[in-house]
């Protein structure tokens, strides 16, 4: 299931103003250099998927797999496929700008049997329904709610309380806090960017630490995935308490700083800029976490053949190896089964996680 986040990148169009951070590889003492246990899995293909090029794959209910589509290829930017009836059921989530369609998103997710996606574009929060799937003449559309500001990253923690990470033009130096969607009041700023040190992080710096943020379906904890760099961050929802966990090889973000078209600086990513963490899915169990390593440049940048496992206390628990580099996965709430998308040919897999 998907109580995480699935990510759309930015395209900046960027004037570039400075060097990088260093032009030797930063490292960082790891707080762990290799997983206790690392298995390859043996995956059986499922079934290609010719009609579309989907971004990302989601699961609900174990049952149905979600192709998410970025710009809403076919007109819609979900595709669903039952997978024990082994059929494609109606499209939800119309592209477009009008009230129940999308433009775009970043994050989106399940919550109370509706489907929420966080149109960055628009700055809402648009919910459809998934009763009657089998419903071709039902739009599914619910509610639109504002969600004023830009993030990279959020999460539905109910159906009011959005919990926010990647707003770097704020004016506190919290990596996350809580929006109030009925009157739109932030609180619960919580995991400064700083712990240390009385200096405040600036706009690059935030961008050079984004991360992925991923909710455990209980609530009670969050994580945040690096996208530059191979640490996690997990926080307790309740306690406001962190763990930072670094590894397996400790490298550190290796950004250009930049200037935008307003004149601001940022972070974009250099010739030695390395990606980490590009995909993920939690359970109550465990964190997974799809792990690149790849240099800018790569052919595949964005791809990954490894997965990472953790628990909520940020115990490494094993690496995952695939057959072929994948562009997502998706994991049963049980953690029995695991599916994945080869974009190379096409096809969905599953593997099994337990005997």
């Amino acid at each position: 299931m998907f109580t995480n986040t699935r990510l759309f990148l930015n395209v900046l169009a960027v004037t570039l103003f400075a060097g990088c951070y260093s032009h030797t590889p930063k490292q960082s003492k790891t707080d762990f250099e290799a997983f206790p246990v690392e298995k390859k899995l043996d995956e059986v293909e499922l079934r290609k998927i010719d009609e579309f090029t989907p971004d990302f794959i989601d699961l609900h209910n174990d049952s149905i797999l979600y192709f998410v589509s970025a710009n809403g290829e076919k007109r819609y930017h979900f595709a669903l496929y039952h997978l024990q009836e082994k059929t494609f059921l109606h499209p939800l989530l119309p592209a477009g700008r009008k009230e129940g369609q999308a433009l775009g998103f970043h994050s989106y997710g399940f919550e109370n049997n509706y489907l929420w996606v966080y149109d960055v574009n628009k700055e809402k929060i648009t919910c459809t329904g998934l009763d009657s799937l089998r419903d071709t003449s039902s739009n599914h559309f619910i509610k639109e709610l504002p969600a004023p500001g830009h993030y990279y990253s959020v999460q539905l923690l109910n159906d009011s309380t959005l919990l926010t990470s990647g707003n770097y033009d704020a004016k506190d130096d919290y990596k996350i806090a809580t929006i109030n969607l009925m009157n739109g009041q932030i609180s619960n700023q919580m995991t400064p960017y700083a712990p240390d040190s009385s200096a405040s992080f600036n706009r690059a710096q935030k961008m050079a630490y984004e991360s992925f943020l991923f909710v455990r379906p209980s609530k009670d904890k969050c994580v945040l995935a690096s996208r530059y760099t191979d640490r996690i961050e997990i926080i307790d929802l309740n306690s406001r308490k962190s763990i930072v966990v670094k590894g397996t090889e400790g490298f550190e973000p290796e950004m250009k700083v930049v200037s935008g078209r307003d004149g601001r600086k940022i972070s974009i990513s250099g010739p030695n800029t390395r990606q980490a963490f590009v995909r993920g899915e939690v359970t109550n169990n465990f964190i997974y976490l799809l792990y690149s390593g790849n240099v800018d440049g790569t052919k595949h940048l964005f791809y990954g053949k490894y997965i990472y496992v953790y628990d909520w206390d940020g115990k490494p628990v094993q690496r995952l190896e695939l057959a072929n580099d994948v562009k997502d996965f998706a994991v049963t709430r049980n953690d029995s089964l695991l599916y994945t998308y080869n974009p190379l040919s096409k096809f969905i897999s599953v593997a099994k996680l337990t005997k």
